[in-house]
C-alpha cells in the first residue's frame, strides 16, 4: 500500500483537534492518535504508523462483508419518501416522528429516555471515543464498532471542517 493507493481509497489524514491527529476513510473514522506521536506534525499518508492503521482497516472491511450496508437492512425496505431523516449510522426519524432502528425497524418507545450528541459539542468525541473503547470491552460486536466508528469519523470530519462553529455544551444557556 502507498499513499497514491490509500488516497484512491478514500483515505485521508486530518488534524482532529489541537491535540489529535485522524485518519479517516470518506465520512468514517478509521483511528485517532496524539499529536506527539507524530512529533507534532500531521504525518503523510506514507507514514509507516499511517499505512499499518489503514491495512488493518481494509483486512476488517473484508472481514465484515455485508454488515453495515444500507440495501442489506430493513431500512431497504422502508420507503424513502416515509423517512424524514438519518438519525446516526443505526437511528432514523420517520415521517410521522418515529424513531426506529434502521437495521431491524424496530420503533424506538416513547418511553424510552434519549441522549442526542451533536457534531458542534466539543466533548462529543471524546465520549464517542469512551463509549466505543466501553462497548468494545463489554464485548459488543463488529455491526456496533463498524456503526460507531463510522460517527465518530463524521464527527471528526465536522470539526476539521467547521471549527468556527464548535462549541461548548449549553454556553448559550439554551438560547
Amino acid at each position: 500500500m502507498n499513499k497514491e493507493e490509500a488516497e484512491g481509497l478514500g483515505y485521508k489524514v486530518i488534524a482532529a483537534s489541537p491535540f489529535e491527529v485522524g485518519l479517516i476513510k470518506g465520512e468514517k473514522g478509521i483511528r485517532t492518535w496524539f499529536c506527539q506521536d507524530f512529533n507534532r506534525k500531521l504525518p503523510d499518508l506514507d507514514d509507516p504508523e499511517i499505512i499499518r492503521a489503514i491495512m488493518a482497516n481494509e483486512e476488517y472491511e473484508k472481514s465484515l462483508g455485508d454488515f453495515g450496508r444500507r440495501e442489506n437492512s430493513m431500512a431497504s425496505l422502508i420507503d424513502p419518501k416515509f423517512m424524514l431523516r438519518d438519525i446516526d449510522s443505526k437511528f432514523a426519524v420517520s415521517i410521522d416522528g418515529k424513531i426506529y432502528n434502521k437495521s431491524s425497524g424496530e420503533i424506538v418507545p416513547e418511553d424510552e429516555p434519549l441522549f442526542l450528541l451533536r457534531a458542534r459539542d466539543v466533548l462529543a468525541n471524546d465520549l464517542l471515543t469512551e463509549y466505543w473503547n466501553l462497548s468494545l470491552k463489554a464485548g459488543c460486536n463488529e455491526y456496533h464498532a463498524y456503526l460507531l466508528g463510522t460517527t465518530r469519523g463524521k464527527f471528526l470530519k465536522f470539526r476539521h471542517d467547521h471549527p468556527e462553529r464548535m462549541k461548548i455544551p449549553s454556553i448559550t444557556e439554551g438560547k
